[in-house]
């Protein structure tokens, strides 16, 4: 889903740590391989409808996936004000901001996120929700309805500009 960002660049660690210590914005970071389930909508949802493409408001919203843990992490970074929207935006979509960096523990040993800083929040899955019941014939689902619906706001996007 996003080889639609051609434009993206590799960056070092020295402007992640720069980036990450920019206090007038907040990061919000989740996993998309291994994929969890609505971080790639919510990714989506808060650009095209709050952060629009083409236009200068665009410019507000920085997204870099970070190569992590043997995992792909997304991280969105918006100016703080935006805040209560990107949370408005993950609980849509049945996620939840909760506060503090990722952390993986393995073999005793803990890691913790390169973005470590008051302001990086990571987004997870409410309470309840269906994926942590499901079998993985049904995540296979609810990941397939979500690449949907993600390809429906691209095309509604893509029309609207064509126009």
């Amino acid at each position: 889903m996003f080889e639609r960002y051609p434009d993206a660049t590799e960056v070092t660690d020295e402007e992640i740590q720069r980036l990450a210590s920019n206090e007038r914005l907040v990061h919000l970071a989740g996993t998309i391989i291994p994929p969890r389930i609505g971080v790639r909508l919510f990714v989506v949802k808060l650009e095209y409808f709050y952060f629009e493409p083409g236009t200068p408001k665009n410019d507000e919203f920085i997204f870099h996936v970070i190569d992590w843990q043997d995992m792909s992490w997304a991280v969105v970074s918006i100016p703080k004000e935006y805040l209560e929207l990107a949370k408005k935006v993950a609980a849509e979509v049945g996620l939840r901001v909760a506060d503090g960096v990722p952390h993986s523990i393995t073999a005793g040993q803990v890691y913790v996120f390169p973005m470590n800083t008051e302001n990086v929040f990571t987004l997870e899955n409410v309470s309840g929700h269906e994926v942590y019941s499901s079998s993985n014939e049904r995540i296979m689902e609810l990941l397939a309805e979500e690449a949907q619906e993600i390809e429906e706001i691209f095309d509604k996007h893509k029309s609207s500009i064509d126009n």
